[in-house]
């Protein structure tokens, strides 16, 4: 009869076998080797030892798509070799971010017509390496966040999502090489742009397009604003379905260019196909009905109240003006889905008869709300018990869809809703 610590003994070498066998198994697949990062300028060290890791790296992930990040400098050791030794297995790239400048780096041409399986590209820093990417037949999604001297020569017609970061102007010009059903968003800091800039007139095909405008304290709202109110006069999307305005800043907010909007909106015929609107900007409350009242196929709006300064735009008065009323047309007839950033200026009582009116609709399914709250030592932090037993009782019943969110943190005592049979 076997005693206890024979037992004992024997279950833990199984266990060690096991925890053995389990990490040869993991370390031996092919598919753990095809994620693969490096930076040259962490070679200075040892080299050699890293180029020769990263030779090892490459052949363990056998025949699998490539997913890498490659940071560094042709100045760095070895980061010739090293972006000699990754274009070899240029036909596996899959997923790439090129990190800082690979400045003309010869290394890099052997790529070039060997892409068939790119099907992301990111390129960051100032980016003067060799025009490889022109011919990746996969090619779909493209992030620059780069200085743009020049237009790269990219396969433009084929890209479904692009996105741009930086301060260039130029970049925009990018959006009338774009092909439907083609995403845009640009995050520009428009803060060293010259005042004087003149944006050609352009049209574009794009299915979705997002403007963020990045605005440092040195930046001057006014010129800023001017700025993108010409952008906007320059622009022609006959086939835009999605439109964002929104600003990254912590100083003042951007002015919404209404009418010059309203022009594009004729021009582009919106009112055929528009049928998502971001508005993160200043502008007051009668010209942001105008603007709704433009776009009758409007499903989904997000609207922020303004906190540089303080300039709600969530107020009873546009509630009661989204409400649906009997034997009126409705304002925004086909909404079915609201995102507000609230500084909670309106009345409870309001904002139930908005979500009722919405529920008792024609549109079939739950009416979607997001709501994040932006308190305010002046306002109130939060929604009132009636009104929070309410929404419980329309999420219960499948008429409301809602996420909560009180200062980016989410609220998780709302109910989901029941599951669909």
């Amino acid at each position: 009869m076997l005693k206890y610590s024979q037992i004992y003994q024997r279950v833990e070498a199984e266990a060690k076998h096991e925890k053995e066998f389990d990490r040869v198994s993991v370390t031996e697949t092919t598919k753990l080797w095809s994620t693969i990062s490096f930076d040259t300028f962490m070679w200075e060290r040892a080299p050699d030892r890293f180029l020769s890791l990263l030779d090892w790296a490459l052949h363990r992930s056998g025949n699998h798509p490539l997913t890498m990040v490659m940071a560094g400098s042709l100045d760095d050791p070895c980061g010739e070799d090293a972006l000699e030794l990754v274009s070899q297995h240029a036909p596996r790239w899959w997923d790439v971010f090129f990190w800082s400048n690979f400045e003309l780096a010869k290394p890099l041409v052997a790529a070039e017509g060997a892409l068939g399986q790119l099907e992301r590209l990111h390129l960051e820093g100032h980016w003067e390496g060799p025009e490889i990417f022109r011919v990746a037949p996969r090619l779909k999604e493209i992030t620059l966040h780069a200085d743009l001297t020049r237009l790269l020569e990219l396969p433009w017609v084929q890209i479904q999502k692009y996105r741009y970061v930086g301060d260039s102007h130029t970049s925009v010009a990018l959006l009338g090489k774009l092909s439907y059903p083609a995403t845009c968003s640009f995050n520009i800091n428009f803060t060293k742009m010259l005042s004087s800039i003149a944006w050609p007139s352009l049209s574009s095909q794009v299915r979705s397009l997002a403007l963020h405008v990045v605005v440092s304290h040195t930046g001057n709202i006014t010129t800023i604003s001017d700025l993108i109110r010409r952008l906007i006069e320059s622009l022609m999307l006959p086939r835009l379905e999605s439109f964002t305005l929104g600003h990254y800043s912590n100083v003042a907010t951007i002015i919404f260019p209404v009418d010059n909007f309203l022009a594009l909106v004729q021009r582009s015929s919106f009112y055929t196909h528009l049928q998502h609107l971001d508005i993160s900007a200043r502008l007051t409350e009668s010209d942001f009905l105008r603007c709704l009242s433009a776009l009758p196929i409007l499903e989904n709006l997000s609207i922020r109240d303004v906190r540089q300064p303080v300039l709600p735009l969530v107020t009873d008065s546009l509630l009661q003006a989204l409400t649906r009323k009997p034997d009126v047309p409705p304002l925004v007839p086909r909404l079915f889905s609201l995102h507000l950033t609230s500084l909670l200026r309106f009345t409870d009582n309001v904002f139930r008869d908005f979500i009722a009116s919405c529920i008792d609709s024609d549109l079939g399914g739950p009416f979607e709300i997001v709501l994040y709250t932006l308190p305010t030592p002046e306002g109130r932090n939060e929604l009132g018990t009636d009104m929070m037993g309410a929404l419980t009782k329309w999420i219960l019943q499948g008429d409301v869809d809602l996420a909560l969110l009180h200062n980016g943190v989410l609220d998780t005592s709302i109910p989901l809703p029941p599951v669909k049979k």
